[in-house]
């Protein structure tokens, strides 16, 4: 029993180190590249996320703008409302309403390429994973 339980923890942390490596492989200024253009939610169509250069992110709904946001992209995990420095490993997209600066998103970045986005969205111990596609 002990052998099995020692093969199945060797198994589980090989399968989560080498995750963490192919899927985390971008550095934050590969992200900060990646991101800017059009990203449009994969379940809803309606809702697309303009990132521009100048450090401003557009949400639109129903095609219409519905906030606008300063954003950023770093490796401070936002837990438990600290934040905790994490490596290089992993990315964090923080956005802050320009008009009201307590209304504040974190999410962890989970993919980012040149068609594909993929954000966890952190909120307090529940997360919500959500995807997009560049247009």
């Amino acid at each position: 029993m002990k052998n099995i339980l020692a093969l199945l923890t060797f198994v589980f942390l090989s399968s989560c180190i080498l995750f963490s490596q192919t899927n985390h492989n971008s550095t934050i200024e590969d992200y900060k590249k990646e991101i800017i253009g059009t990203w449009e939610l994969e379940k809803d169509s309606r809702t697309k996320i303009i990132f521009s250069k100048n450090g401003k992110c557009y949400d639109y709904s129903d095609g219409k703008l519905d906030k606008t946001y300063y954003y950023s992209i770093n490796t401070t995990s936002p837990q438990c409302s600290e934040k905790v420095p994490v490596g290089e490993l992993y990315s964090y997209l923080k956005i802050t309403n320009i008009k009201d600066p307590k209304d504040i998103y974190e999410y962890e970045i989970n993919g980012l390429n040149k068609e594909i986005l993929y954000l966890d969205y952190q909120r307090n111990l529940n997360t919500k994973l959500s995807k997009y596609t560049r247009q």
